[in-house]
């Protein structure tokens, strides 16, 4: 379209230059009168200002097009409502805002007035270009193409390792990167960034406000005039050849405003100009007129009531998606921290548990292998000398000898297939080949006792349990990601930190256990009839520094856990509600430190005995004859201080046991059920709903009335034919009062609508029922199951013990000498209380577990659960999670050369830093010991007996001896798979 112009001269209104101003208008049909004048037209109106005032309406209705004008203005309203609603403590939302977290996945980092298009399906593509043959609309790109859905930056917030970057330059895919060890805080914190349901709960409430500021603007003054017409304006040339040229505008401008009574009022300014400029007629007439108008209804819509029902709801509609979004984010943390970090853990300690039962089933099929297939002392062969020549490999060294006066070839021990080998190619002669095969064969020999079938049977379900188990786990992990809004691709592993909790063994007893094992090793290659005095000393120098540990460092560390105990022992005793069962705790572990004080005297005889054989050994007081009587004695005394040893797990079983703890919940199922009665927020809602109910069914009565109106209005005009726009006179003017009735004869729409809003308020009535019956019922459960998971914690403590007796008292009866296992018993006793071991692990990591969730829950459903700014619940527990005390940090395996170091005594708290303790702290909690301290330490007193202070401790009392555990839970965190780490790239 050509470019309006304007060519004006001194133009005074004479006949010859109206001739030439119409000669110009013929050139220019397009022509459009909008610039300046010199001079005014004088046929009785300034025409600059005509002119300027078309341009007003010109440029008012331009700005209407600003579509960031538009969306800032929506906001900052909408924002202010937000604002103005959040007047509880229980219903402020720290965010209001749409915009994503730059850092979310779904972040828009475009103009959105200016959204670049998006990536499109190739074969939809195609109709955007041509349509039915059509061709389409050619600038859809002027704003550019987006290669991507979602953040292009989004994974800018993780640092890529080189090994993440692919150096294919043919590879568009963007690297993924690792979230290692994630926390609470840090799950939360990304459900806060990605979680799309959250960013849709924040646009359902800002949806809510945009409704609430056009109901607010309809009460105000608004720029319609009569009837609702918008402000607008014309201006129209007309051409006649050789009649008549002339230029039309029209111009209409009214302001109006809706009364709170349902009542009216509005003024309108219109304006008719015409400029003729040939014919007779030729000249300037131009008329305005000034009309308003006031109408009340009486009967129909009449009222506060009925005018302001909109507006109120909005507002109420704004206080519900305000609750919402307040509840919404309690149930995000309660989803994110319960039923999805929790229950992570629960997966990854059950694996755990699993990879125990799998290495307990190991041993003992070892075990009993060895046990079915040990021979009777020194196995022999007929040999008639011994072929000259032969060289005796280190690794055979003491494993056999040759008896000249029995002409036996004699083998000590079991022997391993290398052996065998290595055994046999010693000699090529014929009686040498044909003695080493026959003692081969006897001694490699494999036989498989039922016993032996029924655990390897069952060892081979324990790894497909334990591989379904770990493929749950990555299937839920994957899961969890979705949740917190990540793409299950994403390589993460858990921070399984809270896990150490459940260490029921520390490292050091385990790690004095299997020391035990490379002892039985050494002291075997000790030939009980021909000894060597090296050899015995260095074994009996071996055996005790085993002591001597076991005496420093074993009795030590079971010692702080006494005193672990004693100090927790008021808040353990605080939720157990009868004095039976206060009774039972306190004997039970006044019985532990019982066996403790036997095992530590039977420990110091240990130790002063093999003293006593060391110093004559070193003195040479020992005949030689007699070396395989100490050979054999200290045989005897490692499977002693073994079961020392697994006594004091036994012992730090029980202990830690009693350490097992919870949040304890202490609000009463009435006081809890008032409590969300009053607070929760969706509720309020509910109840709220049943009066949008009732003032709906007012309403829609209302709509049977009839439709009477009073009409005020009128008009004030300009003289007809003048050519002054504002010169307005009294006799031209006219007004009118009326009133407007119709009928109520045809109602039945309105009668059944009326009727349904009727049953509607009946609806919600028992809607609202429902929901506090419903509220009740979620919070009496999660008491009762509080109450009941409290109760099955002390039940399944008790349960742990016993399963440890039963799993020891079978390990004892499977590796009793001379004895082979029968008809399959002793084996399925054995898998009988492995099963019974891992089913009491599981139990106490789901007892806590489901605790911490239910506890949760019913704070949640309690409407308690007051979240900060970041996400978090303000609660003691998970606030320490974020910000613990700064207190010293060690490794879990801190053991030197030396021993185990030690922290100094520490508060008692758990890891977190809570007076509560949740779960027995990690080993590197262990408290109050330094490498060397003197074994007399004593127990600071409590309600339990103290260790005497001397530095002999008396002999026990006779009396029935203990079973002590073979195998105890030694297993702990991090020597099994490694899942989470090792296994991380498997995510």
């Amino acid at each position: 379209m050509t470019e309006p112009r304007l060519w004006l001269s001194s133009f005074t209104g004479r006949p010859g230059e109206l001739v030439a101003l119409k000669t110009q208008l013929r050139g220019e049909p397009d022509a459009i009168l909008v610039g300046r004048a010199e001079k005014e037209i004088h046929f009785g109106i300034p025409f600059f200002f005509v002119v300027i005032m078309f341009c007003a309406f010109l440029l008012l209705g331009l700005t209407g097009c600003s579509q960031t004008f538009w969306r800032q203005q929506a906001d900052k309203d909408s924002y202010r409502a937000l604002s103005q609603t959040e007047t509880d403590a229980r219903w402020v939302n720290p965010r209001k805002g749409l915009t994503p977290d730059p850092r979310s996945r779904f972040f828009d980092p475009f103009d959105p007035d200016k959204e670049p298009l998006p990536p499109d399906d190739p074969a939809a593509a195609v109709y955007m270009e041509n349509v039915n043959g059509i061709s389409g609309y050619k600038s859809w790109h002027k704003l550019g193409q987006s290669f991507s859905t979602e953040n292009p930056g989004w994974l800018g917030q993780f640092e890529l390792t080189p090994e993440m970057v692919d150096e294919d330059p043919d590879n568009d895919t963007e690297p993924l990167p690792t979230i290692k060890n994630l926390t609470i805080r840090d799950a939360v914190e990304l459900s806060y960034i990605h979680d799309r349901n959250y960013q849709t709960q924040l646009e359902n409430t800002y949806l809510s406000a945009l409704a609430l500021t056009l109901e607010r603007f309809r009460f105000q003054v608004r720029y319609l005039g009569v009837g609702g017409r918008e402000p607008s304006g014309s201006l129209t040339q007309t051409t006649v050849p050789n009649t008549r040229d002339s230029l039309g505008m029209s111009n209409r401008l009214g302001v109006s405003q809706l009364l709170p009574t349902g009542g009216q009022w509005a003024v309108e300014l219109a304006n008719n100009t015409l400029w003729i400029f040939s014919g007779a007629s030729a000249g300037t007439s131009s008329a305005s007129i000034l009309s308003y108008r006031l109408t009340q209804p009486l009967l129909l819509n009449a009222g506060r009531k009925i005018a302001l029902e909109n507006l109120t709801q909005s507002e109420r509609d704004l206080l519900y998606s305000v609750r919402l979004l307040a509840r919404f984010r309690k149930q995000l943390f309660v989803n994110t921290a319960g039923s999805g970090y929790l229950g992570l853990l629960t997966q990854i300690q059950g694996i755990r548990n699993q990879e125990f039962n799998i290495v307990q089933l190991e041993r003992q099929v070892r075990a009993l292998r060895a046990l079915a297939s040990k021979p009777g002392g020194a196995q022999d062969a007929d040999l008639e000398k011994m072929p000259e020549g032969i060289v005796i490999p280190e690794e055979l060294a003491g494993r056999f000898k040759y008896d000249a006066d029995r002409k036996k070839l004699l083998w000590f021990k079991a022997m391993t297939k290398q052996e065998s080998q290595a055994f046999a190619a010693l000699s090529d002669d014929p009686a040498w080949k044909r003695s080493t095969r026959e003692l081969i064969q006897i001694l490699r020999t494999e036989a498989t006792p039922l016993a032996v079938a029924q655990l390897e049977s069952r060892l081979a379900t324990a790894q497909i349990n334990l591989r379904t188990a770990e493929q749950r786990f990555k299937d839920r992990l994957d899961q969890f990601k979705i949740q917190l809004g990540l793409p299950p691709d994403l390589v993460m592993t858990i921070d399984d930190a809270s896990l150490d909790q459940f260490q029921l063994i520390s490292p050091l007893l385990e790690k004095l256990r299997i020391k035990a094992d490379t002892l039985v090793e050494h002291l075997g290659f000790l030939d009980v009839d021909d000894p060597q005095s090296e050899q015995a000393r260095e074994s009996l120098a071996q055996l005790q520094k085993y002591a001597a540990e076991i005496k420093i460092e074993g009795l030590q560390i079971v010692r702080d856990d006494i005193r672990r105990v004693q100090k927790n022992m008021p808040k353990r005793l605080e939720g157990i509600k009868t004095e039976e069962e206060k009774k039972l705790i306190v004997s039970t572990i006044e019985r532990d430190i019982e066996k403790l004080q036997d095992v530590s005297y039977e420990i110091e005889q240990e130790n002063v005995f093999l003293e006593q054989i060391s110093e004559k050994l070193v003195a040479n007081q020992i005949p030689v004859e007699t070396y395989g009587k100490i050979v054999k004695e200290m045989r005897r005394r490692q499977e002693i201080l073994l079961k020392l040893v697994q006594a004091l797990q036994v012992i730090q079983i029980g202990l830690r046991s009693e350490l097992i703890g919870i949040n304890r919940f202490t609000l009463g199922m009435t006081d809890s059920v008032g409590v969300a009665l009053e607070n929760r927020l969706d509720l309020m809602n509910e109840r709220a709903n049943v009066m949008d109910a009732r003032r709906e069914q007012e309403v829609v009565a209302n709509r049977l009335k009839t439709i009477l109106d009073i009409a005020v209005e009128g008009d004030v005009r300009t003289p007809a034919g003048g050519s002054q726009p504002f010169n307005f006179s009294g006799s031209s003017s006219s007004y009118r009062v009326g009133v407007q009735f119709t009928a109520p004869l045809d109602q039945v729409a309105e009668r059944n609508n009326y009727r349904s809003a009727q049953i509607r308020y009946q609806r919600a009535r028992r809607t609202y029922m429902a929901a506090e019956d419903q509220v009740k019922l979620q919070v009496r459960t999660s008491w009762r199951q509080l109450e009941v998971l409290e109760q099955n914690l002390e039940t399944a403590r008790q349960a742990l013990r016993i399963n440890v007796l039963q799993y020891d008292q079978a390990v004892e009866e499977s590796n009793a000498p001379g004895q082979q296992p029968q008809g399959g018993v002793r084996g399925l006793n054995l898998i009988s209380a492995l099963n019974d071991i891992l089913v009491a692990q599981n139990r106490l990591i789901q007892i806590w577990a489901d605790y911490e969730t239910q506890r949760l829950n019913i704070h949640r459903d309690m409407g308690m659960m007051e979240i900060d700014p970041q996400g978090l619940w303000v609660d003691s527990y998970y606030q320490n999670q974020v910000n613990p005390p700064q207190e010293p940090t060690h490794e879990h395996d801190n053991t030197t050369e030396d021993g185990p170091a030690f922290a100094d005594e520490g508060t008692g708290k758990d890891s977190a830093g809570f007076d509560v303790v949740l779960l027995p702290p990690s080993p590197a909690e262990q408290v109050g010991y330094q490498s060397g301290a003197a074994d007399n330490q004593r127990v600071e007193p409590a309600r339990f007996p103290a260790f005497p202070a001397g530095e002999q401790l008396p002999a026990p009392a006779a009396k029935e001896k203990q079973t002590f555990l073979a195998d105890p839970l030694g297993w702990h965190p991090g020597s099994g798979s490694g899942l989470l780490r090792s296994r991380s790239d498997d995510q």
